[in-house]
């Protein structure tokens, strides 16, 4: 069952589950009486842990049904995180500086492993559920002994500890930190750990950061997504990047293509099976792209920008083939199967249906006090859903552009 769901904490009080592989919503969590703030799965595969106003929550993935919890602090910023086991949680808080662990089935409390003196940013187990990570406001990132109890490591860094990673073998600590991201060598055998070098190209808060299963590193700021490969001689180099806010992503649908949108309006083109990058452009729009979608055979990309204007580009290279006004800042682009047509969705009410060739306007669909939010096309091509600012989700006939009632 491992890497059958994934899930997502909420804002409006929710936290939702989909399958992997189909991407079929599961279930909808509910009862919560704030935002979700963290989510962790059990090694299990069947329960799911919401951490939401210092309430500990326990869910039944085949049933979408709340198990127990517990009151486990009072601050509505909490962490929480599942030991490799299976057997015990830990919890953590902004406004609550202990590490505390629980019965991961009964949510009984077991044990405080410590605390820090500031605001705790993060905090997740090791691989072999040994070691306990936490970090801090307190620029100190420390390590617990879940073995033999105590402080296995512990650092103090130029600034606040944002974010904590240890990868698959256990020998690379990587620590995010509030205008940095710093690596630490585990030679966890004869108990020495040492510091390298910053990996340089991140001046805000490192967060989050994560190991994948071959070693890669991958980590964010406000501004950069990087991606690092570990050379065993050099040490970790930079492999990938992306510069400022992703706004907007799309993949062909092969897999081949990976489009990126950036909040400055800019647009790069990466090989989704080599990560080269193919084409960037930072002045694709003048402003934000907001959407992106490609054409069925791969070979073209649409862009939809608050600059008011959609765009085709070519694709690999990049050639600008078509610049399409709009009245309105573009929220969204659909591709419809046959290639010949686009629909652009407007900040407005209206949707508006394209020549891909020409740009000529074919239909258009007014929606008295609506606002477009995000456009869904279903599989046989024939209907649009339509979920709009109001709440209201929407039926469209794709030809015509006629709302269902």
């Amino acid at each position: 069952r491992q890497g059958r769901f994934f899930a997502a904490g909420a804002h409006d009080e929710k936290a939702f589950v989909w399958e992997t592989r189909t991407g079929t919503l599961l279930h909808t969590l509910t009862g919560f009486r704030n935002r979700v703030k963290s989510i962790a799965f059990h090694p299990d595969g069947r329960r799911l842990y919401a951490s939401s106003d210092g309430e500990i929550s326990q869910f039944d993935l085949d049933t979408g049904q709340r198990l127990n919890a517990v009151q486990a602090n009072d601050d509505w910023e909490g962490f929480v995180d599942v030991a490799p086991d299976g057997r015990t949680i830990a919890t953590a808080a902004k406004g609550d500086w202990t590490v505390r662990l629980w019965d991961a089935t009964t949510l009984a409390r077991v044990r405080d492993v410590g605390r820090h003196e500031e605001v705790i940013h993060c905090l997740r187990f090791s691989p072999d559920g040994t070691l306990l990570l936490s970090g801090s406001q307190d620029c100190i990132l420390k390590c617990w002994d879940m073995v033999e109890g105590g402080l296995a490591y512990a650092e103090r860094f130029p600034s606040s500890v944002h974010s904590v990673a240890m990868s698959p073998d256990g020998h690379w600590l990587a620590i995010g930190l509030a205008d940095s991201l710093r690596m630490v060598y585990v030679v966890r055998e004869e108990g020495r750990w040492r510091q390298i070098e910053p990996l340089r190209g991140h001046e805000s808060p490192v967060h989050p950061i994560t190991f994948e299963p071959d070693g890669d590193l991958v980590s964010a700021d406000y501004d950069t997504i990087k991606r690092w490969r570990l050379d065993r001689r050099s040490g970790f180099g930079e492999l990938a990047r992306l510069d400022a806010h992703v706004a907007s992503i799309a993949t062909s649908s092969d897999g081949r293509w990976v489009a990126f949108g950036d909040e400055a309006g800019g647009l790069r083109l990466a090989d989704g099976r080599t990560n080269e990058m193919m084409f960037e452009s930072v002045d694709a729009h003048a402003h934000r792209i907001r959407s992106l979608a490609f054409s069925s055979d791969g070979a073209r990309l649409l862009s939809g920008s608050d600059d008011k204007t959609a765009a085709i580009w070519s694709v690999p290279d990049g050639a600008l083939v078509n610049r399409l006004p709009f009245h309105d800042w573009v929220r969204n682009t659909v591709w419809l199967p046959d290639g010949d047509r686009i629909i652009l969705g407007g900040d407005g009410s209206d949707l508006q249906m394209r020549s891909a060739a020409t740009g000529e306007t074919l239909a258009t669909l007014d929606l008295p006090y609506a606002r477009t939010g995000t456009l869904a096309l279903s599989p046989d091509a024939r209907t649009l859903a339509m979920g709009d600012q109001p709440g209201v989700l929407r039926l469209i006939t794709v030809d015509g552009l006629d709302e269902v009632t």
